[in-house]
């Protein structure tokens, strides 16, 4: 499969190799030499430093990303569609606040960590939105204890607030 990789997708940037990411420690000729790895399902591939020190750039949605000092981030990319309840008593006069939670329920805290590494959330649209405006956003990370088998959860609470507004201009 290395072989096949490095003969069809040959760029000067990149090496195919064959490793074993599930061993405690990198080979002695891979430490510092690399700023990543990425793991596929079969494929793994390292930068190569001797061609092009100044290359940074990663191939969109990987498995695991390795960096060289062996921590490992899972990147599983996924789109929510989050469904708040809206109280529109007060439309188009009010706030409305809405809370998601990410959370591991296969793992423990001992085994797996939830990190947010930026406290901000894309708001790209190719249109504006005619129903509300994101005025803040904020999270705070929290570990949740389990009553019945005594497990550290980790989880990470997202709060949305937007303002409602009416989108058509009434009439005198």
């Amino acid at each position: 499969m290395v072989d096949f990789a490095n003969q069809n997708y040959s760029n000067p940037k990149l090496s195919f190799l064959q490793m074993n990411i599930s061993c405690e420690n990198l080979p002695i000729d891979f430490e510092n030499q690399f700023d990543h790895i990425f793991s596929f399902y079969c494929l793994h591939w390292v930068q190569n430093q001797s061609v092009d020190s100044s290359y940074k750039e990663s191939i969109v949605y990987p498995l695991a990303t390795v960096d060289n000092t062996g921590r490992v981030v899972m990147m599983n990319g996924g789109i929510f569609s989050s469904f708040c309840k809206i109280d529109v008593s007060y439309f188009p006069f009010d706030v409305q606040t809405c809370t998601l939670n990410w959370a591991s329920w296969t793992y423990t805290i001992d085994k797996v960590d939830l990190i947010l590494e930026e406290n901000e959330i894309s708001t790209f649209s190719p249109e504006d939105n005619g129903e509300f405006d994101l005025l803040s956003f904020s999270s705070r990370k929290s570990i949740f204890i389990t009553a019945t088998y005594k497990r550290s959860i980790p989880y990470i609470q997202c709060v949305y607030s937007s303002f409602a507004y009416l989108a058509v201009q009434m009439k005198k």
